[in-house]
């Protein structure tokens, strides 16, 4: 483990070789990839997991959908980049301006009155946590992030989801995301260190 002076040192060289050093100690994210979305019927990220990582991110910036209504959002896992199924069960607490309601069910959504193209602001950020998708135990999704609808019962719409594989033991390679309508949005992957 570099000690701090390597790690403010002037020579860049350290400071690279050392950076790397941190990062395969589990002291911070490594960038897998990245996709762009634009009015796409998915964001496919495919071979994004693997045995390098126990514990992966995506981070969602400017997602929107280019529906005329509030469109809702989705995500699919794949075990091969070909064949797309739904998550078994989710758990999405749905806002509005007086009260929160959980919904419990099976299915890809995870997040409703997303933004449309009606207004340049209304859009989402968010994360996506995964949790051993490779592993051959249940796969874990956690989803956290707002956005700006505009829709008048949640103008500020807060994301707070589950969704979990537990049906099949086979490594999961990838996720994509859609909506109601095409996607926009920026999605970048992002793994930690194995525990």
């Amino acid at each position: 483990m570099p000690n701090i002076s390597d790690l403010l040192a002037t020579n860049t060289g350290n400071i690279a070789a050392n950076t790397t050093a941190v990062a395969n100690a589990g002291g911070a994210w490594n960038f897998i990839t990245s996709v762009t979305a634009d009015q796409d019927s998915y964001a496919t990220l495919t071979s994004i997991f693997s045995t390098t990582y126990d514990y992966y991110r995506v981070v969602a910036t400017d997602v929107f959908s280019h529906d005329a209504n509030q469109s809702d959002l989705h995500m699919q896992t794949t075990t091969n980049g070909s064949t797309w199924t739904n998550p078994d069960y989710r758990y999405d607490v749905v806002y509005s301006s007086t009260s929160q309601t959980g919904q419990y069910a099976n299915g890809p959504r995870f997040y409703e009155n997303m933004g449309s193209a009606s207004g340049g602001m209304q859009k989402i950020h968010f994360w996506m946590d995964a949790f051993k998708p490779f592993g051959t135990t249940v796969k874990v999704f956690r989803y956290s992030g707002a956005g700006y609808t505009g829709y008048g019962n949640t103008v500020i719409n807060p994301m707070d989801a589950w969704q979990i594989e537990s049906s099949s033991s086979t490594a999961l390679t990838g996720v994509r995301f859609y909506s109601s309508n095409s996607i926009s949005g920026n999605f970048k992957v992002y793994g930690l260190a194995l525990s």
